[in-house]
């Protein structure tokens, strides 16, 4: 009964890791516009991709450099009430190889304009889905 009852335990405990790890392309998306949203720019820049093998410190420059500049177009944009005030997905499409995503959302601004914004997603070494920024 103690064997059954461990086991029970660890599965249970496996199940649960599993579901809180595991991300699809679309909830990495809705997080990241509720980063934006909350100019929680460190963490937003912690869900994008990096190429494996890209040298460790350039990458934390880059990060530290793009939070800096999120910061300066946030307090513009909060001047022209072109800030994100919700934001829906509209749909999610992932290659058949499960590796690379892209999910389109609706955004709404403060100012009521609302646009249609594409959002590419790939996996990184971890099989976590991360955004991936165009060159």
């Amino acid at each position: 009964m103690k064997k059954l009852a461990g086991f029970i335990t660890m599965l249970l405990g496996a199940l649960f890791m599993a579901a809180c790890s595991s991300s699809s392309p679309s909830d990495v998306a809705k997080k990241a516009y509720g980063y934006i949203q909350d100019e929680n720019y460190e963490d937003f820049v912690d869900l994008l991709y990096i190429a494996p093998g890209e040298d460790a410190e350039k990458a934390k420059q880059d990060k530290e450099s793009l939070v800096l500049l999120m910061a300066g177009l946030s307090k513009q944009n909060s001047e022209k009430k072109d800030k994100v005030k919700s934001y829906e997905v509209i749909s999610e499409e992932i290659d058949e190889n499960g590796e690379k995503a892209v999910v389109t959302m609706k955004v709404v601004y403060e100012d009521g304009k609302e646009k249609e914004e594409t959002t590419n997603l790939q996996k990184d070494e971890d099989g976590n889905w991360k955004i991936k920024l165009s060159k």
